[in-house]
This record gives C-alpha cells, structure tokens and sequence, in this order.
C-alpha cells in the first residue's frame, strides 16, 4: 500500500513537471454592478484592475443597467476593485482567472456613511465579512475557491467549516455532519436561496442535518454565509449554527461546460444563454458516483460486502422581465443508496456484522420559483414558492443458519413540504436599514420506525406518526449606523408550530464598534429556538408483551431553546492577516429529558437518530462556553494560512439532579491549514497545502456488557453518562493541484489525501451480540481522492 502510494505521487509530480511552458492566453472578464441592500443596478461604477502597484491596467465603467466587460485580461491571479460615489470600495484579490470560462462577477456595493455632506469609506479588512450585514458576529463569508482549496474538503461545504474555530466533525471520517460549539448538529439549519430546506445531504442522518457528502455541487454555488451563534433576526428554527447557500446564475452570453472526474463523482455542468436579447441563462450539474461506476467494473474500493451509489442534479435558471423585476426557477434533485451484504458462508462468519444486512436509501426533490421586485431606488420585495419532498428508508435483516432472511428493522421517514416565504428590504435613509420576512411551510409527514425485540420476541414500533401542519416563522431587522465607528442591529424572531401550538418570540441584538482602522470590538445576543425533530414528538410507548402500541407521550414537546451571548474582538495586522477572539456562552433550556426522577437521559446528546423511546419532559438544561481564536493570512502573495483553537466545556443537568459532560464536550479543538501556490508562465499554477486537525476525544456511556446479553442488543449503562472518553483526535491532510490554461480550454489536476499519516482514530465502541463482547469501531485510514476539471 505504502509502495502504490509513493508510486502515486511521483507520477503526478512528474506528470506536472512536463506542463510548465505554454503561450499567453487571455479571457473576458465582465458582471454586474448594483446595491447591496436593494439590488438596483449602479450606472457609472468604475471598474478595474491594478498591478501590485495599484495603477491601473485595464478598466471600465457600468452601462445604465450595471453591466460591465473588461476583453482580453490575461489568464492568472488578478485583484478587481469598484468605486463608486457615495458607497464603500469593493476589492476582490487574487481571483483566478481561467482560459477556459469567462468569469462573471456580481458586485453588490454597501452604502457609505454620510457624515454631513461627506461620505465616509471604511478601510474594510476582514475579507472574510459575511455577506449579510446584519449578521455582526459569529459569521463569515465562503467562497467556492475556499470550498476547493482547503485540503481533503472534497468539494464539501460541511467538510470545509471544520477548519474553523469552534467546529469540528460530529463522528467519523466520511461525514460532514458538525458539531459547532458543543451543540448537537441537531441545531444545524440549512438555507438555500433565502429559504430553509430539508438536509441536503447524500446518506442524510435520520433528525440530524449531516450525512455523506453534500448533494449540492459547488459548481452551481456562489458565495456563502456560515454562522455559529447569535444569529441575525431572519434565521430562525436552528440554535447551533447556519449555513446560508445561493446559488450562481448561469452565463447568459456563452455556452459553457464542465467536466468534473474524481473519486467522489462523474460531474457535468453546462450553462449559457437561454435568450441573449433579454438576458436569461441556466445553470444544470449532474453528478453520478463514481465508486459506482468502479463496482460495475468489478473494481471494489468500498470495504467487502458493502455498496454505496448516489446522484443529484441540480439547476439554476434566471429569467429576467422587461420591468424592475426578475426569476429564479431552481432545484435539487438527490439520490443515495447504501447496503450492506451478508457472508453467504456461515464458516467465515467472525462477527455479527457477517451475517447481518441493510439497505439505507435517502431521496431528496427540491424546487423552488424566486421572483424579485425592485420596486424603486430604496427597496426591494423577494418572494419565494418551494416545495419538498425528503425521505429516508432503512431495513435492516439477518441470516440464521439456514440463510434465511430474518427481518429485525424497518424505518421510513417522509417529510413534504410547501414553502412561501417573503422578504422586504427597505433603505429609510443613510445608515438605517429595514429586513421584514415571513415564512410558511405546510408540512406533510408520514413516518414510522419499527424493530425485532429479542428479548420478548415481539415485533415493536418505536415511531408512527402521519399528517400535516404548519410551521411559521416572521421577522423584522433593523440595521442602523448612528457614527461612522458604530453599528447597531437589533430585531425580533417569530416561530410557531401548529401540531402543538408551540411558539417562541425571540429577541436579538448585536453591536460592533470600530476602535480604528484596524481593530473592532463586537457584542451580540439572541434567544434562539428550534422544533424538534418530527420522529420524537411520535416515540410510540407499548405494551411490553404483545408490541402493541399504547400512548404517544411526546406529542406536546415544545421547542429547544438557547440563550446566546458572544463578545468579539478583531484585530487586522500586517497585509491581509487578521486576528479573531470570541468568547461565548450559550445557555440550553426546554430541552426534553426524561420523565424518570432519576433518569440521566437528555436529548440533544444524540446523533443521527430520534429520541428513544420514553417519555420526555420539557425541562432539561446544559451550558456551554468557550473562546474561539483565529490567526488568518487571506491569500496573498500566492500564500494563505488559517490557525483555529478553541477551549469549551459543555455540561448538562440530568433529571436526578446530576451535572454530567455532555457527549460533545471534548474541551479543545484545534486547526492549521496553510497553502502554497507555484506562478508559471500563461496563469498556470502548482499549489501545495496542508491541514492539520487535533481535538479532544469525544465522550461516551460505557456499554453495560450483562444487560447487552440479556436483550440481545448493545445496552448502555445510563447510571454513567458520558463518563468515558475516547482518545484525542489527530489527522493530517495534503493537498497538491496543478492548473493549466490552453487557448480554447483550462484543466486542473487536483491530489487530496485524507488522513496522510493513516492515523487509526477510534470512532466509537460497540458490542457485539453474537461474540458477546466489546469492540472498537475506528475512522477511515489513509484515503486518496484524485480529481481532474476541464472547463471548455
């Protein structure tokens, strides 16, 4: 393996030491100019390009709908500023500019401060500064390059976060679920195009927001917001974090397609003009897995007896009016499978696992129409239809000695929803900004869960539930600049949840005060609330004989809920490196525990599953509090580097009185990443990177090995409640990429290897019924992924 893995590498490093000399190639270069707050088109914007010595070398101005072009700009690294009278400098450094597709960029300019008659610009240098400008702490922004960049990522939004402070992976290697600041990723909320959307995840956890890789391509992503707590008054039904996604519209003046192999999937993508006279265009990916494609070879890289396919499409359509306003027709569509095979011979059987199989399977259908009114110079109206359909199956069977197939799980879980949901953006005047929305989900749901149990042999469902209600959610947000160094956003957050009347009005508040150029101290607050997962409000009790069910319990659970509080202190110093400190606290209460006096369970200490079967009460607590720090160097000089850090603790309050560690409590957290890019001539590049990943093992209830036996089952021993940790968590990750520009098309070769050092991290201990005895389950060794990208 070691041998195959050298030889691997130097047949890539050789293969690029024979693509360094090429002639000079140039590209078009062109977009769109408008405010950020009412996406009306600016006329006049100067647009540009200097060299490292800030003179200009090429530029234009926008026409009187905002568009710009800038023709033949060599192919390379470029900085492109915007300027415009009365707003503040837009910068965008060391984008890549390709031969192989134009690049299109959308620049949406904030508002100066006015200050008497003079309008006064801030020297912005967090180049990472959320998109939203309502949300002043605790967010970031992320671009696709990013998702790209950071080694072992996988073209993975989810995979790529985990080099951020306070966040780190929920369970094992070949996840992407999170765990931001010691909360569950229960409280993980997703968002696309401005709406909450279901998880969209191949091989999606069950009540989580994790699962395999994403189903969405980051060739059909634009930029991004990532949020760990305190969010902004229009985020709603999460307390752990968000991640806000938009989609990037399609080139509307030239056809243009992608080609993307690697060991993850086969993608595609074409884009180009719908109608060049009014300005429409699509966006379409579709992606097939790859080790699919390798098991009907008869080539097996998953392990023996094991299978795993998916595939997703999605698209991004604009249509434009003659009018102020336009629409966005767009939609995901996701497929995964994954089963697990029996050992058809009985004398190779080692372990319970030999004879035991499943079929998991995961589908996701998203779709939505956006339509946008720019009703006049100072605001805007966005409204958004959508509909839904997610569902997960899982059946699990064994085999007796005869083979034959023995039924012991089934579950199926389907959530359709229809959305409407409206925004109202309004400029009052300089400095002072109003965000007001609404949105409705009709929720239709039919789920259940049922299973074998061994011990009173009798067939037991644990979950049954079908139906529909209404989830609401409204907001209203005012940003508002009284000085130059001072910004204020306060705002108020409605959820209501019609299956039980339960509801939340949720206050929030931020701050941020620029102590001068370079420095700026932050302060917000948020009371944030989330339903629960739709499996535990019908946990089904029964009768401990027959199986029957008796009482659903569960029904009337009200909403999780969380006090936040983050302070913030940024310090810009040297070229584009900054230094970030956050300390939080985060107060967890109206989470469901259980009923029993002196029970220990607590819910939110779960993974990828719904509440067990008991009755729960709305009464638990926990807290957790930490600091974050961040050293980052923004890619400059063809060189960047993040270092995160974080020391938390999380505990919670057990129904017998009892302060125990929550399962998240890993107490440290750590990260460096930094990466290197080789210039050749005609743009062509080498990058090397690397990231380094070390975290506090995660806890665990020890399994209660007498009681596993007797049911046959693993059983853990709740008088203990995550009283055991596993070891520290260490990986290392490389990554080598090499791109080409031809005159007609560019290409890049790209090496990651997750876990360089093949490190074997426990994931978790398990028992085995069948051996009767403990065992350890580790992470994922060393796996290369390889990538080639042609854009044409």
């Amino acid at each position: 393996m070691k041998l195959k893995f050298t030889l691997y590498i130097s047949l890539i490093f050789s293969f690029l030491y024979c693509q360094m000399l090429f002639s000079q190639n140039t590209q078009t270069v062109r977009g769109k100019v408008v405010d950020a707050d009412t996406e009306q088109p600016l006329v006049g914007a100067t647009v540009f390009i200097p060299n490292e010595s800030g003179e200009v070398t090429q530029g234009t101005v926008s026409d009187i709908d905002g568009f710009f072009k800038i023709e033949k700009v060599s192919v390379g690294r470029k900085t492109f500023k915007c300027s415009y009278v009365g707003y503040e400098d837009w910068v965008a450094q060391n984008v890549y500019v390709t031969s192989g597709k134009e690049l299109v960029l959308e620049i949406a300019l904030k508002e100066a401060f006015l200050q008497g008659d003079t309008y006064t610009v801030t020297d912005k240098k967090d180049k990472r500064q959320a998109a939203n400008i309502s949300s002043l702490t605790s967010t970031r922004a992320f671009s696709v390059e990013d998702v790209q960049r950071y080694p072992a990522s996988i073209n993975d939004p989810g995979r790529m976060a985990m080099s951020f402070a306070g966040v780190r992976q929920a369970n094992q290697d070949n996840e992407n679920a999170m765990v931001i600041r010691s909360n569950s990723p229960v409280g993980v909320k997703w968002r696309l195009e401005g709406i909450d959307i279901p998880n969209p995840n191949h091989f999606a956890h069950r009540g989580s927001s994790g699962g395999g890789i994403s189903a969405l391509s980051v060739n059909v992503l634009g930029n991004s917001d990532f949020s760990t707590g305190a969010f902004a008054a229009e985020y709603g039904d999460a307390f752990a974090g968000i991640v806000d996604m938009k989609f990037r519209k399609g080139n509307n003046e030239k056809q243009e397609f992608r080609i993307q192999a690697g060991i993850v999937g086969l993608d595609a993508m074409a884009e180009g003009p719908l109608s060049k006279k009014n300005g429409s265009s699509y966006l379409v990916n579709y992606r097939y897995s790859t080790l699919s494609i390798f098991s009907a070879m008869g080539i097996q890289i998953t392990e023996p007896n094991r299978s795993n396919d998916f595939q997703d499409l999605s698209f991004n359509i604009s249509l434009p009016t003659k009018g102020k306003s336009y629409f966005n027709l767009w939609g995901l569509g996701a497929y995964s499978v994954e089963k697990r095979y029996t050992v058809k011979d009985s004398t190779a059987w080692e372990r319970y696992v030999d004879f035991s199989s499943y079929d998991f399977v995961t589908q996701l259908g998203l779709m939505g129409l956006t339509h946008t009114y720019l009703i006049d110079t100072k605001s805007l109206l966005k409204t958004t239809l959508s509909a839904s359909s997610h569902q997960l199956t899982w059946t699990r069977d064994s085999l007796d000695n005869d083979f034959n197939e023995n039924p012991y799980f089934d579950e199926k879980l389907l959530e359709n929803r229809l959305s409407l949901a409206t925004a109202y953006h309004r400029k009052i005047r300089n400095g002072l900004k109003l965000k007001t929305g609404l949105q409705a989900t009709a929720l239709n749901y039919d789920l259940f869960s049922e299973g074998w149990d061994t011990k009173a042999a009798v067939w037991r469902p644990t979950i049954s539930g079908k139906g529909t209600t209404l989830l609401l959610r409204s907001y209203a947000d005012l940003n508002y600049k009284p000085t130059r160094k001072l910004t204020l956003n306060g705002g108020l957050h409605l959820l209501y949840l019609s299956l039980n009347h339960s509801a939340a009005l949720e206050p929030r508040f931020a701050m941020r005060y620029e102590l001068n150029a370079a420095q700026s101290l932050s302060l917000a607050y948020g009371l944030h609330s989330q339903i629960q997962p739709l499996g535990n409000y019908f946990i089904t009790l029964t009768d401990s004989e027959t199986g029957d069910i008796t009482s659903q319990p569960n029904v009337d659970l009200g909403l999780n809920k969380a006090h936040h509080v983050v302070l913030s202190y940024d310090h810009a110093f040297l070229a584009n490196t900054r230094l970030k400190l956050e300390t939080y606290y985060q107060r967890l209460f109206n989470v469901p525990v259980t009923t029993d006096p002196n029970g220990t369970y607590y819910a939110l200490n779960g993974y990828d599953e719904f509440a067990r079967p008991i009755a729960l009460v709305n009464e638990g607590t926990a807290d957790n509090y930490g600091l974050d720090v961040t050293i980052e160097k923004f890619f400059s000089n063809r060189f960047f580097f993040l270092v995160s850090g974080s020391i938390y603790n999380s505990t919670y309050l057990a129904p017998n009185g009892q302060r125990y560690n929550t399962r998240y409590n890993g107490l440290f957290n750590t990260s460096a990443m930094a990466s290197k890019e080789f210039a050749f001539k005609n743009g062509n590049s080498l990058e090397l990177g690397g990231k380094f990943l070390y975290s506090g093992g995660r806890r665990y209830t020890p399994i209660d090995t007498l009681l596993s036996a007797a049911a046959y089952a693993e059983v853990e021993d709740d008088t203990q409640p995550y009283t055991e940790q596993i070891s520290d968590y260490m990986r290392v990750d490389l990554r080598i990429a090499f791109r080409r520009n031809k005159p007609k098309y560019y290409w890049m070769l790209s090496f990651d290897v997750q876990n360089l050092t093949d490190k074997r991290n426990e994931q978790r201990q398990t028992y085995d019924p069948w051996l009767n005895e403990l065992a350890w389950i580790y992470n994922a060794e060393r796996i290369p992924a390889l990538s080639f990208t042609v854009d044409f």
